[in-house]
C-alpha cells in the first residue's frame, strides 16, 4: 500500500505532487513488481491519482474501490505486505502501531518524540522506519527505498 496525500486547502504542503507519485509507483515496480500497489487516499487523492495513474498506465488500485471510510483504509493497510509514504498525512499511524513493515518519510513535527534516534516507537523492528526531517525528504525516501526490505 502507498500513503498518498491530496488536498486543496488545508496542509498542502504534506500533499504528494505528481512527479513525485508517478516516481514512486515506478520505483516500487521496480523493487516489488510482482506486488499489486494500492493507493490509499480518501475520495478526493484517490480521483487525483487515478487520473495521473491512467495518464502514465501505472497499474494501480486504490482504496475508495475497496473502502468505504478512514477504517477501511486502515484495514487494506494492515491486510498489506507493507506500507509507504511520501510525505502525507496521519493514514500511515495504521502501520507505525502494527508489526508491518513500512517506509515513511515525512516532514519534521515538532510535537513528535521519538523512542531514539533509530526508531520512532519502542516495538519498531528494522524495516519500520519513519523519518521526520525537514531535509531531502524525497532524496532519502528514495535511497532508503533501495535497501528496503518487506521480509
Amino acid at each position: 500500500t502507498i500513503g498518498c496525500r491530496y488536498a486543496k486547502k488545508i496542509s498542502i504542503k504534506r500533499n504528494i505532487n505528481e512527479h513525485l507519485f508517478v516516481k514512486t509507483i515506478k520505483q516500487l515496480n521496480k523493487f516489488y513488481p510482482k506486488h499489486n500497489k494500492v493507493i490509499v487516499s480518501d475520495r478526493l487523492g484517490c480521483n487525483f491519482f487515478k487520473k495521473i495513474s491512467k495518464k502514465y498506465s501505472l497499474n494501480c488500485r486504490f482504496s475508495i474501490d475497496y473502502a468505504s471510510d478512514f477504517l477501511g483504509c486502515g484495514k487494506i493497510i494492515l491486510n498489506s505486505d507493507a506500507c509507504f509514504q511520501l510525505m502525507g498525512g496521519g493514514i500511515i499511524q495504521f502501520a507505525a502501531f502494527s508489526k508491518l513493515p513500512f517506509l515513511c518519510v515525512q516532514t519534521e513535527n515538532k510535537n513528535h518524540i521519538r523512542w531514539s534516534e533509530k526508531r520512532a516507537h519502542s516495538w519498531h523492528k528494522l524495516n519500520q522506519i519513519l523519518i521526520l526531517t525537514h531535509f531531502n525528504i524525497s532524496q532519502l525516501f528514495f535511497n532508503k527505498l533501495k535497501s528496503f526490505k518487506i521480509n
